[in-house]
């Protein structure tokens, strides 16, 4: 799992497709070629984490429904390959 940051600093978010996810994760999505499940945990702000593996989105969703955190998104992009935060 990677963590991107705050969505509304990671360049390229906009881009990110909604995926439909709904309960916990059994198993990962099939994607096009080069694209990454995103998940989006909103604590106070929404952060981005990279799900490399059906274990990892189990995690995030875990801590979402354990109550830490208020939403969960999922969502498919590109692969991120590097990273540029916006401050």
């Amino acid at each position: 799992m990677v963590k991107l940051g705050n969505k509304k600093e990671v360049f390229g978010a906009e881009k990110l497709e909604d995926l439909n996810v709904s309960g916990k994760p059994h198993s990962m999505p099939n994607l096009p070629d080069g694209h990454k499940v995103i998940c989006g945990l909103k604590r106070i702000v929404e952060e981005l984490f990279v799900c490399e593996s059906v274990e990892e989105m189990q995690s995030l969703y875990d801590s979402y429904a354990s109550g830490m955190a208020i939403e969960i998104n999922w969502y498919s992009g590109d692969d991120p390959g590097f990273v540029i935060t916006v401050k």
